[in-house]
């Protein structure tokens, strides 16, 4: 999925975000995916679902922090930076669920153990 084709996937699924932090995620969401050979589509549908496509959100029970929700707490031994940067958070969140998807077998339980719920 092109940088471009992420760009108006975000825009369609947050009208009201700010192009310029559309065009941001998109590319976090591009260049991560890439790296860490995990679908870019899967990455951005993954990204809505934690934050709405925020990166700088926060829970407030969790602590997860970013684009894809890294809760520190959860993934020990991964290299914690500024989680609210979109590139950072992608492509953490993208490693993790890398060696989700390979421990488990499958992109389905390694959505699932990304998720914790396996």
């Amino acid at each position: 999925m092109t940088v471009q084709a992420l760009f108006y996937a975000s825009l369609s699924l947050q009208p009201n975000m700010r192009r310029e932090v559309a065009r941001d995620v998109a590319e976090a969401i591009h260049d991560a995916a890439l790296a860490e050979d995990v679908d870019a589509a899967l990455l951005l549908s993954l990204a809505f679902h934690e934050s709405s496509l925020n990166p700088a959100a926060v829970n407030a029970k969790t602590g997860a922090t970013g684009l894809l929700q890294i809760a520190k707490v959860h993934h020990a031994g991964v290299p914690l930076r500024n989680l609210t940067d979109a590139r950072w958070s992608a492509r953490t969140g993208a490693n993790l669920l890398r060696r989700a998807i390979d421990r488990r077998g499958g992109v389905q339980s390694g959505i699932c153990a990304y998720n914790g719920r396996a």
